[in-house]
């Protein structure tokens, strides 16, 4: 199953900083699977990271489904805590065991 990373940054956060991961992964659409969840501390702004899997298809498909799952997930986290800055969104897909930048936000 292809496997994407999104690597969301967040700031401030409106709800306990315990539920934050619970709800992050909760963002991601009941049609791909969470592999995986974490916080990660990136020049000092927290970043939320949610690997996920998308069912197989074409490789065009593949990538417009992460996509769509990352503006979805953006959206939803955005209601728990602010997601800035947007710039640094970023989503990877994995080619080899390496995880490559697919896109940023439109």
């Amino acid at each position: 199953m292809p496997s994407y990373r999104m690597h969301i940054p967040i700031g401030q956060i409106r709800i306990s900083p315990a539920d934050v991961l619970a709800q992050a992964a909760e963002c991601v659409p009941d049609r791909h699977t969470v592999e995986k969840k974490d916080i990660e501390l990136v020049r000092g702004t927290p970043r939320l990271v949610i690997r996920f899997f998308v069912p197989p298809t074409s490789r065009q498909d593949e990538d417009l489904a992460a996509r769509e799952t990352l503006r979805e997930a953006i959206m939803k986290i955005s209601v728990f805590a602010e997601v800035t800055p947007l710039n640094e969104v970023l989503l990877t897909r994995r080619e080899k065991g390496r995880f490559l930048p697919l896109s940023r936000p439109e």
